[in-house]
């Protein structure tokens, strides 16, 4: 196994390997050959110490490992938040919520509307703009947008899944009814560009380009 020296991705290979249980630690070595990607060079020990991270990386950099491997260190629980089209998460998962609340945050699904909640994060639409004819999976931020509390709407997971366009979208366009209560035009896209998170202006400004 070739040492990776540390500098600006992060730490090196075996120091992460230090921060792992012993049986992931096996695992990675097996299957990886002891070798991490830049992002989860990065962000592994942050996660680890019990930091909140936001990774903003291509497809296939190792984002959701990274989670993972900090999270079976750390022996975090791993929640599942059901929505309206998980039927069969339970019995997949062995048990999910409705939502969960941690941390002045609050993740639902999307698909019904809540009335106490912390900052909200939710999904269920499932954004995506286009720009010069391409299509990006982005999230929509809302500052202030639910009842005082910001508003966090994720992009498909799945890099299967298209989204949905968002440049012309108004309230009443959106699936979910917590989105269709909201000023869509005050809701900023956000959008990752060669690992870089990209705040874009209002919807409402957006809109007369569409």
């Amino acid at each position: 196994m070739e040492k990776q020296p540390a500098g600006q991705d992060g730490h090196s290979d075996e120091e992460i390997l230090g921060l792992l249980d012993e049986n992931v630690r096996e695992w990675c070595i097996r299957q990886l050959e002891g070798r991490f990607t830049p992002p989860q060079r990065m962000a592994v020990p942050l996660i680890h110490d019990g930091k909140n991270v936001l990774i903003c990386s291509p497809t296939g950099s190792g984002k959701t490992l990274s989670a993972f491997l900090a999270t079976l260190r750390a022996e975090c629980e791993v929640v599942l938040v059901t929505g309206s089209h998980d039927t069969m998460l339970p019995s997949v998962a062995g048990g999910t919520v409705e939502r969960y609340d941690r941390g002045g945050y609050t993740v639902v699904h999307g698909d019904q509307a809540v009335d106490d909640h912390g900052t909200l994060i939710i999904g269920h639409d499932h954004p995506a703009i286009e720009i010069d004819m391409a299509r990006f999976p982005c999230f929509l931020y809302g500052q202030g947008a639910v009842r005082g509390k910001d508003l966090i709407v994720m992009p498909a997971a799945n890099p299967l899944s298209p989204g949905v366009i968002i440049n012309a979208a108004r309230s009443q366009d959106f699936l979910s009814p917590i989105l269709r209560r909201v000023d869509a035009g005050s809701l900023q896209p956000v959008v990752e560009v060669d690992g870089e998170a990209v705040v874009l202006p209002p919807l409402a400004g957006i809109r007369r380009f569409a």
